[in-house]
């Protein structure tokens, strides 16, 4: 999803993406009771060694907030207004977990 936020042919794509990526992190906020079923996560994703201490569900998280800071630096700025006005979003609701 956050691949469609780079992509720099059509912008409300990118900021569809951005839409996608908040509702992804209400799922997993949602999901958080079920987390013992998300084990074997690391055998689907691409997730870096930092991660290994985390639980599967917080690798989520993590890449969730990392792609969507990556987008925070966009050169197009409704791109980067709507990943900050997201990422702050995402912290404030779903921060404590």
């Amino acid at each position: 999803v956050a691949k469609f936020g780079f992509q720099e042919q059509d912008l409300n794509m990118a900021l569809s993406a951005i839409g996608l990526l908040w509702n992804m992190t209400d799922y997993l906020f949602r999901m958080k009771e079920q987390e013992q079923q998300l084990k074997n996560v690391n055998d689907f994703l691409d997730i870096d060694e930092i991660y290994d201490n985390l639980t599967p569900i917080k690798e989520l998280w993590m890449i969730l907030y990392r792609k969507l800071s990556e987008l925070t630096i966009d050169q197009r700025p409704a791109i980067r207004k709507s990943s900050l006005s997201t990422l702050f979003t995402m912290i404030t609701s779903h921060g404590h977990y």
